[in-house]
């Protein structure tokens, strides 16, 4: 008995043993036909094994293939002829990105199975790969601006126009950019691109994952046809010397040949891939011959502009000197040039700088004290620049501000504000006349002592209330304060993550309003404009201040939503400055 029990159990699992010994894998090729655009992809399944994993994947020019996605497991049992039989399977998707056309050959795929390496041939081995004839007739797409080199730092405007024949009955388009977004050496900024306007612009998906505005252009009329175009532009600036590379791109846009009466079933469409030959752009570094040494960095065409808040004044009062210097150029990146180091501000006592920054417009203010009424105007402010145009240094220069400076008649200015190079106070009192002391002179009285002393408490008092009124211009927290609007785009530029964004903003917000970083984390920014007593105009402002503040938190402890854009982020910040909240 004990025997027979054995051979019946040795007969019922001996095929199960058998088929999970079994173990095979095998990889298909899901067309063997494709254009370029499409997505094709290889099916690898590995059959009854304990254990399966893909050692690497081959590398074939003008092909790409994976990542592969995650490993499906599945299993399941059946009985036949009165014996159970069970079997699993591991399978993968392998896509295929095709960047241009011919036929390739792809090698076998090297996969372990159970401690064991294999190479697993590809059924059928071959993709022939083919341009869309019909895409490059019924489709736009196209580049326009791509310059042939550029210089380091220096702005440049690409613009993507794309579009179908009108005729068509277009109902999606999506578009297929490798280098979108994944570009090393470049940093998108805002330059003169486009608004869009409502029902003109379309939104289409770029790789999948985020969508991006195209304005209408209107009717186009190309070799007797009649297309609907749409255009983006994107301006970027090298930020280092070497070349920048753009691989084939892909704009899809799909007709509607027969629509759909069920709601279980999509329409019938047929799919057209337009494609974007690859190219490339040189980016040189800036020369060193001619290089002057007061040149801060700035690379482009610019020119300036300026505007005093007033041209008279007595000496020791502010002047506020706005320059803006603006143009195709790195607006955003080069240093301001520092009039505490220019001889030709030697009349003027430089207190510190206000700098904001709106597309490729730089805005410095800065506030001046002349210190006698010696001084007649405001000199020039310079500025070198490497010009791309030129390929050559240029300096670009304000105009001179005319100003009248009357005389003051309380302290010595230039002792006044710190300049240091006088060994003693000097008091200027008016009506008070010198009296040689000599015989039959009762010399200085105890009167005109104690007007004196008067006089000067007097002239303490008068400043100490005035700088109580207005703050110093030159203490630590203005000097952080006026630092704070030009800190914060360099901090976006360089920040990496939401939470860095974040921190940046909070710095920022903690310098213009005199408190810690912390005080405004989770803080109701709202709620804290209306304690100040602030009007609805600046609540306005605050209340975009919160949304950016919102998003940013949800897109640094949330997955799937993303970091407001720096520029809107900028803007906030610049709104809130204008309306004098920060």
């Amino acid at each position: 008995m004990l025997r027979i029990l054995c051979l019946a159990l040795f007969c019922a699992f001996a095929p199960l043993a058998s088929a999970q010994g079994n173990a095979a894998g095998k990889a298909r090729l899901s067309t063997g036909l494709a254009k370029v655009g499409e997505s094709p992809n290889v099916r690898l399944s590995v059959e009854n094994a304990g254990s399966a994993r893909i050692v690497a994947l081959p590398k074939v020019d003008g092909l790409e293939l994976g990542p592969p996605s995650a490993p499906q497991r599945s299993s399941f049992m059946e009985s036949r002829g009165g014996r159970t039989i069970t079997s699993s399977s591991i399978q993968w998707i392998i896509p295929i990105q095709l960047s241009e056309a011919g036929e390739f050959t792809i090698p076998p795929l090297r996969v372990e199975i159970d401690g064991a390496v294999q190479d697993i041939p590809v059924i059928p081995g071959t993709l022939k790969v083919v341009k869309d004839l019909d895409a490059a007739k019924l489709g736009l797409f196209e580049i326009e601006g791509k310059p042939d080199h550029v210089y380091e730092g220096q702005p440049f405007t690409l613009e993507l126009r794309l579009g179908w024949v009108k005729r068509l009955a277009v109902e999606k388009a999506s578009l297929s950019l490798p280098w979108w977004n994944n570009q090393s050496g470049v940093l998108e900024v805002a330059g003169p691109g486009f608004q869009t306007r409502g029902a003109q612009a379309i939104r289409l998906l770029v790789n999948g994952r985020s969508e991006v505005p195209f304005e209408a252009q209107g009717e186009e009329v190309i070799d007797g046809e009649t297309f609907v175009v749409f255009s983006h532009k994107m301006t970027v600036l090298a930020t280092r010397s070497g070349t920048l590379e753009y691989p084939t791109s892909t704009f899809l846009f799909a007709e509607v040949l027969e629509r759909s009466g069920s709601p279980f079933r999509g329409s019938r469409m047929r799919e057209y891939y337009a494609t974007l030959d690859p190219f490339t752009i040189d980016v040189l570094p800036v020369p060193e011959a001619g290089r002057p040494f007061e040149w801060t960095g700035a690379v482009g065409a610019l020119k300036a502009e300026r505007r005093a808040n007033t041209q008279d004044v007595t000496a020791g009062d502010t002047i506020q000197l706005e320059v803006t210097w603006s143009g195709m150029a790195n607006t955003e990146f080069f240093d301001a040039p520092d009039l505490k180091r220019n001889p030709d501000f030697s009349g003027f006592r430089v207190l510190g700088t206000e700098e904001s920054q709106l597309g490729m417009e730089r805005r410095v203010v800065y506030e001046l004290v002349p210190l006698s009424s010696e001084v007649h105007e405001i000199p020039s402010v310079p500025l070198w620049t490497f010009n791309p145009d030129t390929e050559a240094f240029e300096l670009v220069k304000t105009d001179p501000v005319a100003i009248r400076v009357q005389d003051g008649n309380a302290l010595d200015l230039s002792k006044a504000f710190g300049d240091g190079t006088q060994k003693e106070d000097r008091i200027d009192l008016r009506d008070v006349q010198a009296v040689p002391l000599g015989a039959g002179s009762r010399g200085i009285g105890g009167g005109w002592i104690g007007a004196l002393a008067l006089s000067s408490f007097g002239g303490w008092w008068f400043l100490r209330g005035a700088v109580r009124r207005h703050g110093d211009p030159a203490s630590a927290e203005a000097r952080a304060r006026r630092r704070a609007a030009a800190q914060l785009p360099k901090d976006l530029a360089a920040s990496t993550s939401p939470v860095a964004s974040t921190a940046a903003v909070h710095r920022y917000l903690a310098a213009r309003s005199g408190e810690t970083a912390e005080a405004w984390i989770g803080r109701d920014v709202v709620e804290w404009g209306r304690v100040q007593g602030l009007g609805e105009p600046a609540l306005d402002r605050l209340r975009e201040l919160q949304r950016v503040l919102d998003q940013l938190d949800e897109a640094a402890f949330a997955s799937g939503v993303s970091a407001p854009d720096r520029n809107r982020i900028l803007a906030a910040a610049s709104a809130l400055q204008k309306e004098g909240v920060l």
